[in-house]
């Protein structure tokens, strides 16, 4: 077991008002954030059980907003046939 840990600049995903201060296309965001989560359940198969918004930074560069995902000291391993599974469930 490791402890890891590493500072990520950035402001709560829930901030609206510095959302809205640095211009940040929260549609855009959100499907930043939505499409992280997707790949580690349906491509990769291990993903964090434990989200939340205190687990998500909106992370602001010269060009773009970026989504920071924070904590995965709770996860999930899925088999291969469960992460089939749940892929199966979208088509």
């Amino acid at each position: 077991r490791a402890f890891v840990m590493e500072f990520c600049e950035g402001f709560r995903f829930t901030d609206l008002d510095r959302l809205v201060l640095h211009g940040v296309d929260r549609k855009a965001m959100a499907a930043r954030a939505l499409h992280a989560t997707a790949c580690q359940l349906f491509e990769i198969g291990v993903f964090n059980s434990d989200p939340h918004a205190g687990n998500l930074l909106c992370q602001v560069n010269e060009t773009s907003a970026l989504p920071v995902l924070l904590d995965f000291g709770n996860c999930i391993r899925l088999s291969e046939a469960q992460r089939l599974a749940y892929c199966r469930l979208l088509v």
